[in-house]
């Protein structure tokens, strides 16, 4: 090859080069200008897809929307892939012609199924034509694609979900467990406003035999931190095995292990506290010389207004406490204390504590605890160890009415 061929050639590649070169820089400009300044981007690469979809959004924010909408036709002329230029041809369309901007969206969902905003205004267009099924499967979609949007998805769905027309769908879409289930649920049951929906979805999932024993017992729950505690024993009452006795302590003498919930027996966990339940019955507590206020059993209560008696049979051991362990009736609502029974300390083969309880009208539930009778907690250590062997309580007679004062005469 001769010289002057040689330096033509690498003239020729040196241009390549330039030019090549060029077009990245003004590729990387163009990428990086898009969103932020799409008329630069565009001087730096003419025929950008992304800057072109960002002038035309850009237009749309703007209020022209006829410019708007031919931006983005242009730009899917040369690109029909681009599903964003379908969902904001299908927002343009929606105030005139909804029938239109639903196809729109349904088309960019075509391209690009995560496409939340399209999924969502699908899913109000098929509510709005009343179409439950179809609105359902958007937002399950939806939901199931993007898990941040749940807050708001669950806040439309909830109020759906107050709509028959809705709810029986809606729980039959619940009975197939989508992984979205457990929060919906739980968005539910702690919305106040949304309490009559919770209660109605539960149940009809409960009558359909897809409400399993976790989703009850937070529905229980759920209804006694929002003070409904008729319901909420109505409803536990309700799952009892048939021919099981409602006392008004429930598994008084421990018969059946406590299920830890509703209205039976509750021992929460507590430091320094080790309960266990003797299949013979009743309630073993052994104390580890712990600062403890609440002593390891506690039950949810529905006393109507009225006199009642407590008894409580128990046993004790080296029981070390400064004022010792004792049993209390108080009113869920306000914490007021409805009757105490004496403090229980030493040790004792069997001793009947026993205490009168007055529940108010206003007073609508009530629990019962045994509890450290020391309210300082510097005062709050207990070791030792106590058998409860049966809890009850009985109705009074009312009080009799004091006779009528005599007459007097002037």
């Amino acid at each position: 090859m001769s010289p002057v061929l040689r330096w033509g050639v690498l003239g020729l590649l040196a241009m390549l080069l330039a030019l090549a070169g060029w077009r990245i820089l003004g590729q990387g400009m163009a990428d990086s200008l898009a969103a932020t300044d799409p008329q630069r981007a565009l001087a730096w690469n003419p025929g950008h897809p992304a800057a072109r979809l960002a002038q035309a959004r850009a237009l749309a924010d703007a209020g022209q929307a006829d410019e708007a909408a031919a931006a983005a036709r242009a730009l899917l002329e040369d690109e029909p892939l681009q599903p964003q230029a379908w969902q904001l041809l299908g927002e343009l369309a929606a105030a005139d012609q909804p029938g239109q901007a639903a196809e729109l969206h349904a088309r960019a969902l075509q391209g690009s199924p995560r496409l939340a905003g399209s999924r969502a205004w699908l899913a109000q267009w098929e509510a709005g034509r009343g179409d439950a099924d179809a609105t359902l499967a958007q937002l399950d979609r939806l939901l199931r694609t993007h898990p941040g949007a749940r807050a708001r998805v669950f806040s439309y769905l909830g109020a759906l979900a107050a709509d028959p027309v809705f709810r029986t769908p809606l729980v039959q879409l619940l009975a197939t467990r989508p992984p979205w289930r457990e929060g919906f649920l739980q968005h539910l049951r702690n919305t106040r406003e949304l309490a009559p929906v919770a209660d109605a979805v539960q149940a009809q999932l409960q009558a359909d035999g897809q409400l399993g024993r976790e989703d009850f017992e937070r529905w229980i729950e759920a209804l006694l931190q929002r003070g409904d505690w008729s319901q909420a024993y109505a409803r536990w009452a309700g799952s009892q095995p048939p021919g099981v006795r409602l006392a008004l302590v429930y598994n008084g003498d421990f018969g059946r292990r406590p299920q830890q919930h509703g209205f039976d027996w509750r021992s929460p966990r507590t430091a320094g506290l080790q309960a266990s339940f003797p299949a013979g019955g009743g309630v073993r507590l052994e104390y580890r010389n712990r600062r403890i206020d609440r002593a390891g059993l506690e039950q949810a209560l529905l006393l109507a207004p009225g006199r009642y008696r407590l008894q409580a049979k128990m046993q004790s051991e080296g029981l070390r406490s400064d004022r010792g362990l004792e049993w209390v009736v108080q009113c869920a609502g306000n914490g007021a204390v409805l009757g105490r029974s004496d403090a229980l300390r030493g040790s004792h083969e069997s001793r009947m504590l026993e205490a009168e309880i007055q529940v108010p009208t206003e007073c609508n539930g009530q629990w019962l605890r045994l509890r450290n009778a020391a309210r300082v907690p510097a005062l709050q250590a207990v070791s030792g160890r106590v058998t409860v062997q049966e809890v009850a309580i009985m109705p009074l007679p009312p009080e009799p009415m004091p006779p009528p004062a005599p007459a007097s005469f002037p």
